[in-house]
């Protein structure tokens, strides 16, 4: 007698409209990942080929997080010539998205140059650790959906 719940599985080499999918699944619902980069200190070359790798790699796309606070020596990373946001920056993802967007792949973008979202940006400081939210919802006080009494 089956528990509950329970689930039959295809046998082992099973085939048909699960199995494909679970095989080779579209690329909306494959893996993605952060991408950290140093602001816009990025090489739009490299970006595109390192899109190709990923592509490559199976994953479905990336998040791209410009991230700068580890940094402190501006011999690394001078924020002011290629800061987030700037022209480097842009032509960085610029690139990312050309050769996404050939690939099938989704690139998303933090919605700042920090993580926690910082604007402007504070740096390495107590600070930085307020988040910025935007928007309101009001919520009835009373459930308005049907519901059991």
């Amino acid at each position: 007698m089956a528990s509950p719940g329970a689930v039959a599985l295809p046998a082992a080499g099973g085939t048909g409209p699960t199995a494909d999918r679970l095989a080779a699944p579209a690329r909306s619902v494959r893996p993605k990942f952060r991408w950290w980069w140093p602001d816009g200190l990025v090489d739009p070359d490299e970006t595109a080929r390192e899109i190709d790798q990923i592509a490559d790699a199976g994953f479905g796309g990336v998040e791209i997080a410009a991230v700068h606070h580890g940094i402190e020596d501006e011999a690394l990373l001078d924020t002011a010539r290629h800061g987030w946001g700037g022209g480097p920056c842009r032509d960085g993802v610029e690139a990312a998205l050309r050769r996404a967007a050939r690939r099938g792949l989704t690139v998303d973008i933090t919605l700042g140059p920090s993580r926690p979202v910082a604007v402007p940006p504070t740096g390495c400081r107590p600070s930085s650790a307020w988040g910025r939210c935007c928007g309101a919802v009001r919520t009835p006080s009373r459930p308005r959906w049907p519901h059991r009494s």
